[in-house]
């Protein structure tokens, strides 16, 4: 069974998963992450987006309304779950919202694609490195190659930018910050994987 073990396919599916379940959470009438993470900081962002669609003749609400669960989308990748139990440990609804899609996607990757606790643990951590990835390089190596590829005098440094923000918003410079949700929010995923695992694996040695 070892042999037959599939690590990459399964991460590109828990990585699909876990994008679409947070997406289609922040669609729902109601949820409001980017009030929930940003609690009140910077008032009627949510508004502000939904306003934007309203010039198209047709469709205009409804393009407001993806805007801003795609910037709610962007926000679930930035801001790690530690800071939202540093800063609001009471706020349940904000730490339910960040782990769940974390959780359902581990949980449907485990049931269809995990065999064994190790399959399960090997996917989950290669998941981790690959988003990981991602955040060093969309984060920190790009805004950095841009710095270096503008003249000086220009005064644009879209890393300072960058890292200003985040670290005003999560006290993180972005990639961190942006990684920091990949480990935590890898971990729920991991631990569905395994559970599952170990589920289907006694399953298996029961039938022997």
């Amino acid at each position: 069974m070892a042999g037959k073990e599939k690590v990459f396919g399964p991460m590109m599916l828990g990585w699909l998963f876990t994008g679409l379940f947070a997406f289609l959470i922040f669609l729902i009438p109601g949820v409001d992450f980017i009030g929930q993470v940003l609690g009140g900081t910077i008032q009627n962002i949510d508004q502000l987006l939904l306003s934007l669609g309203g010039g198209f003749s047709t469709g205009g609400g409804a393009l407001g309304y993806l805007l801003a669960t795609g910037v709610e989308l962007v926000m679930f990748n930035l801001y790690p779950l530690s800071w939202i139990i540093s800063y609001r440990i009471d706020d349940a609804l904000t730490v339910f919202l960040m782990i769940i899609p974390w959780i359902i996607s581990g949980f449907l990757v485990g049931l269809a694609r995990v065999q064994n606790p190790k399959q399960g643990l090997k996917i989950g951590l290669l998941l981790i490195t690959c988003n990981s990835i991602w955040c060093v390089v969309l984060l920190i190596l790009i805004p950095n190659l841009l710095a270096g590829l503008v003249p000086a005098g220009f005064g644009i440094n879209v890393g300072s930018w960058l890292n200003a923000f985040a670290v005003g918003a999560t006290d993180l410079p972005m990639g961190v910050s942006a990684i920091l949700v990949q480990v935590e929010g890898g971990a729920f995923f991991i631990g569905m994987t395994v559970l599952m695992g170990i589920i289907k694996e006694g399953k298996y040695e029961g039938t022997l």
